[in-house]
């Protein structure tokens, strides 16, 4: 998922990283559908990653200046907006999130993504580039082409769902070694899992709800099924005036599997955004309203488990590396490769991080 920067000067490290991130087979069951009218939509998203449910729920500031961890030619850009994001691996690499505009981001595992090689655009990593669209998209469609202006130089597998306050939505998929975006008419049910959109969509027909013979049960934690469910709960609330947290989560205890480790509603209309964990199962929220995003040297950030989103505090390179490391180590594949690699990245982390002038 993660390279980090030949700058650091363990050139061999780094490639034996690379190695150990392709060959890594952990993989993510996660799952989000957009619920509520088109015109006044919310979010839910379920991070499903067995080994680990450590993570923070991270304050981005607007105003950031940020540069890839990856080698030349490098990405960079000036934040123009404020955002939350779920994040485990380290600053700057979100699973999840949302900004102040009302855009969100979430991420699937898909073993048929296959990244575009060497096209001379600026790079960053997978996660790098949640961050990245955060930062600088107001809606889905200026997301999707700024995505065009980069090059995602990643590992694993994983595509991406977006959607806006204004009920843009779309699916974004390197597949083949190029992006494959589906939004509008391509995008008739607005949830993603962890197959490409087309096998999605025919897999559907499979089950009950849906023409087919095959029931659709809880118990069923295949991508497939969870994507049913998904749309199944889009249906349901379609015609609803507007869709509350708590029937976010209901619809999420749908897709519950043995590697749930989150749940998120994000809401872009109110800016508001509430989550509980499988370790904490306290509904907390934070609205993006009340949320200050002055640039500050080391942003504000609080524990998934055991933090207050009222009380956060100032996110220090030792919290960054605690929890980098913690991550990269929750994949057997980096078991003989130490906690080293984590504190490399870590402090790469906070040299791509600034507050500008």
């Amino acid at each position: 998922m993660i390279q980090p920067p030949r700058r650091t000067g363990h050139l061999t490290g780094v490639i034996a990283a690379a190695a150990l991130l392709g060959s890594a087979t952990v993989s993510l069951a996660c799952t989000t559908m957009a619920l509520g009218p088109n015109h006044q939509p919310i979010v839910a998203y379920s991070y499903d990653f067995a080994p680990l449910g450590d993570g923070i729920l991270l304050v981005n500031p607007a105003g950031a200046v940020r540069t890839t961890i990856l080698d030349q030619p490098q990405a960079n850009w000036r934040a123009s907006y404020g955002s939350v994001s779920f994040n485990q691996f380290g600053l700057g690499m979100p699973i999840s999130g949302m900004n102040e505009a009302g855009l969100v981001v979430t991420l699937m595992w898909n073993d048929a993504v296959v990244y575009p090689i060497g096209q001379g655009r600026p790079r960053l990593n997978e996660l790098e580039f949640i961050q990245y669209l955060l930062d600088v998209a107001a809606t889905v469609d200026e997301a999707i082409a700024k995505a065009e202006r980069v090059h995602v130089d990643g590992m694993i597998p994983i595509q991406y769902f977006l959607l806006d306050r204004h009920g843009g939505a779309a699916a974004l998929a390197y597949l083949d070694g190029a992006p494959v975006v589906r939004q509008g008419p391509d995008f008739p049910i607005r949830a993603l899992t962890n197959n490409s959109y087309a096998e999605l969509l025919d897999g559907i027909r499979r089950f009950q709800p849906f023409g087919g013979t095959d029931p659709l049960t809880k118990a069923d934690p295949a991508s497939l099924a969870r994507f049913a469910h998904a749309a199944l709960s889009g249906q349901q609330t379609q015609e609803r005036a507007a869709v509350a947290a708590t029937d976010a989560f209901t619809a999420l205890s749908n897709v519950r599997n043995d590697e749930t480790r989150w749940n998120i509603i994000f809401d872009p209309m109110t800016n508001a955004v509430s989550f509980k964990t499988i370790a904490t199962p306290t509904v907390k929220a934070l609205s993006l309203s009340s949320t200050d995003f002055t640039c500050r040297a080391d942003p504000l950030f609080t524990d998934l488990d055991t933090g207050s989103v009222g009380a956060m505090r100032s996110l220090t390179a030792m919290d960054n590396e605690t929890l980098t490391s913690a991550a990269f180590g929750s994949f057997p594949a980096f078991a003989s490769f130490g906690s080293e690699f984590g504190t490399l990245v870590a402090a790469a982390q906070y040299e791509s991080f600034s507050c500008g002038d």
